[in-house]
C-alpha cells in the first residue's frame, strides 16, 4: 500500500529504520525515562531542561515529556501498538501530507546550521497490517495541556488518561497520522 512521509532529512532509497532516527539520543533517552510516578517525571523533565533539549532538538522539554508518557502507556498496556518515538509517520494520501508541509515552504536551519526544506516522499508498505492509524488531536490535547504548564501535577495526570484513549484508538475521528514501526524504503519525491 502507497503512503506519503514528509521530510526534510531524507533521500530517494534511504532505509529508514530505528537508528536512523533524527535525535536518537534523545529518542533513547525519553523512551527510558520513569514516568511512574509525577517525582520522576519532574526529574526527567528537569534533566532534559539542563540538556537544553529545545536548543539541540528544537522540541521542548514538555514535548519530549509528553512522548515519554505516551511510550510509557504504550509498553504497559499496549505493546503490539507501533512507537511514535521509533516509529515512522506516514499520511494516507498526498492531500494529508500536505498538511504537514510547511505553508510557504520556507526553509528552516537545523541545529548544525544547515538550511533545510521538507519534501514529500511516496513510501510503499508491503504490510498494511503494521500500519496503525490514531488520532493525532488526542496528543496535541495532552502535549498542549504539558506546554501550558510542564510542572502541573494535573496536565501529567491528564496527558495519561489521554494517551490511553489515543492508544486505545477506538475514537479516530481527528486528524488522522498513521504510525509504522519498521524499516522501511523512501521512495520517488512527489
Amino acid at each position: 500500500m502507497t503512503y506519503y512521509h514528509v521530510s526534510s532529512l531524507i533521500k530517494e532509497g534511504q532505509i529508514l529504520k530505528r537508528n536512523t532516527k533524527n535525535n536518537f539520543d534523545y529518542c533513547c533517552y525519553v523512551s527510558s525515562c520513569d514516568v511512574t510516578s509525577y517525582e520522576k517525571f519532574i526529574e526527567c523533565y528537569n534533566n532534559l531542561c539542563l540538556s537544553r533539549v529545545h536548543e539541540y532538538s528544537g522540541r521542548t522539554a514538555a514535548k519530549w515529556m509528553c512522548e515519554a508518557i505516551f511510550e510509557h502507556v504504550r509498553q504497559k498496556e499496549f505493546p503490539d501498538k507501533p512507537s511514535r518515538i521509533w516509529g515512522i509517520y506516514l499520511s494516507d494520501s498526498y492531500e494529508e501530507a500536505k498538511k504537514f508541509l510547511d505553508e510557504e515552504r520556507k526553509p528552516w536551519v537545523d541545529e548544525y546550521g544547515n538550511t533545510r526544506i521538507s519534501y514529500i516522499y511516496q513510501v510503499d508498505i508491503l504490510d498494511a497490517q503494521k500500519v496503525h492509524c490514531f488520532d493525532m488531536d488526542l496528543y496535541t490535547k495532552a502535549d498542549n495541556k504539558l506546554q501550558a504548564d510542564p510542572q502541573n501535577e494535573s496536565a501529567y495526570h491528564d496527558a495519561f488518561v489521554i494517551a490511553r484513549e489515543y492508544w486505545n484508538g477506538s475514537n479516530n475521528v481527528g486528524q488522522r497520522e498513521y504510525i509504522v514501526d519498521d524499516v522501511i524504503t523512501v521512495g520517488k519525491k512527489v
